[in-house]
């Protein structure tokens, strides 16, 4: 339990009081006070860092495919194509190996100029980098918080959704020629099977993301479908899937067309 310098907590018989405060020993002789006498005590002085500083040193710019994603707050002369975001309490900076994956996958179809939509929306970086592909892309996000992450860094990056809406997939018109799901528990994209392929157009394709390499089979005996190719990055899958069992499905880009499993 952290507490202020004005709070005075409950203390358990058998447990623990962490207390955080600005000040020097006679700060701390007066917070100790509401202890109990045979309390045992272990006393850290911590150095006041800037913090601010310290969170945003783990936002370094990292390049993404064809991409470099960058926080706002760093500036870049990389050449490659840019995605600026502010780092929120939502899911997806690009460190990620499913968010990389995601990526890569996406650049491997041809998309300019398809509807496109990123179920399960966090900051909005795979919805950025479709729009950035020629994608007209549409949201689905499941709260207000990836909402508001999500429309705020689009902006940023100067693009708006077609559509965005806080709900499930079922909401979706049935007529997307590419979504993108990425979920880091693996049983959710199981439980949304049928709604995602029922969202897709008849020749429609699927990114499926946030598979641990030991739920890969569990993921391709409840999807059973063509499997143009496979995305590793970090010991998580990314699964590409079509509709159709045919040739069909949405195209890839010529010069990918004999794009292999990497996870093989």
């Amino acid at each position: 339990m952290l507490a202020s310098e004005t709070d005075v907590p409950a203390v358990a018989e058998e447990g623990a009081v962490i207390f955080t405060f600005d000040g020097g020993a006679e700060v701390a002789e007066r917070r100790m006070r509401v202890l109990p006498p045979n309390a045992d005590l272990l006393w850290r002085e911590k150095e006041n860092r800037g913090w601010t500083r310290e969170c945003q040193k783990s936002f370094e710019p990292l390049r993404c495919g064809r991409f470099r994603i960058r926080a706002s707050w760093y500036r870049s002369s990389s050449q490659r194509e840019k995605i600026t975001f502010d780092p929120s309490l939502v899911f997806g900076s690009g460190h990620h190996g499913s968010t990389r994956g995601c990526v890569e996958a996406l650049e491997k179809f041809d998309i300019d100029g398809k509807k496109v939509l990123d179920v399960g929306t966090g900051s909005g970086i795979l919805a950025i980098a479709a729009a950035k592909m020629g994608a007209l892309f549409y949201l689905c996000v499941t709260d207000e918080e990836a909402l508001n992450a999500a429309v705020r860094n689009c902006a940023q990056n100067g693009i708006a959704p077609r559509k965005v809406w806080v709900s499930s997939v079922l909401r979706a018109e049935k007529s997307r020629d590419l979504i993108v799901a990425n979920f880091i528990v693996s049983d959710v994209l199981i439980a949304i099977r049928d709604d995602l392929i029922r969202a897709l157009k008849a020749k429609g394709s699927l990114i499926l993301s946030g598979i641990m390499e030991r739920f890969g089979r569990r993921i391709r005996e409840a999807f059973s479908m063509r499997e143009p190719f496979t995305v590793k990055r970090d010991g998580w899958l990314t699964i590409a899937y079509a509709k159709t069992q045919d040739i069909g499905g949405l195209p890839f880009k010529r010069a990918l067309n004999t794009a292999k499993d990497e996870s093989r």
